[in-house]
């Protein structure tokens, strides 16, 4: 029930990610301020949002191992590096490659750049630039994380 450019394997490796974070918070017991982490066609995703400053660029980081599974090298720099700032977290549909962090969708009425952590916002992401498979997680949760695809939110408990 994806869209066709975001894989089960990327989706449920995020999923981990953002359920981790949710519930055990970031390196050195800082707890997350709520973040979003949001799958899909990284080419489509340049046209309703962008990262001024992106420390992922020019690496090759994955989410996904070898055998489908949550990498765990990449999920230690995530949790290290990704979800200290305002902005998103954004992976390629496909390989769940990390494509960046900091990422602000451009608001529809003037240009300008943001991304609200909240549910309206998730949900008119995961319906743009071709359907999109968006993570939130609140401020202040303890593990659950809501998932959201076009047209289909869907809460998910620690």
């Amino acid at each position: 029930w994806f869209p066709p450019h975001i894989s089960a394997e990327t989706c449920m490796a995020a999923l981990a990610t953002g359920q981790r974070i949710a519930r055990h918070g970031l390196d050195k017991r800082r707890v997350h301020r709520g973040f979003m982490i949001i799958i899909g066609d990284e080419t489509a995703l340049d046209t309703v949002g962008e990262s001024s400053f992106n420390p992922f660029q020019g690496h090759d980081l994955s989410v996904v191992d070898a055998s489908g599974a949550l990498d765990e090298d990449t999920f230690d720099i995530l949790r290290r590096n990704a979800f200290n700032s305002e902005g998103a977290v954004v992976l390629s549909g496909h390989g769940g490659k990390v494509v960046s962090a900091g990422w602000l969708m451009h608001d529809d009425d003037d240009n300008s750049r943001m991304l609200k952590g909240k549910p309206s916002s998730a949900a008119s992401l995961a319906s743009k630039a071709g359907g999109c498979c968006v993570i939130l997680c609140q401020k202040g949760s303890k593990g659950e994380v809501t998932l959201h695809l076009p047209g289909y939110a869907h809460a998910i408990a620690a």
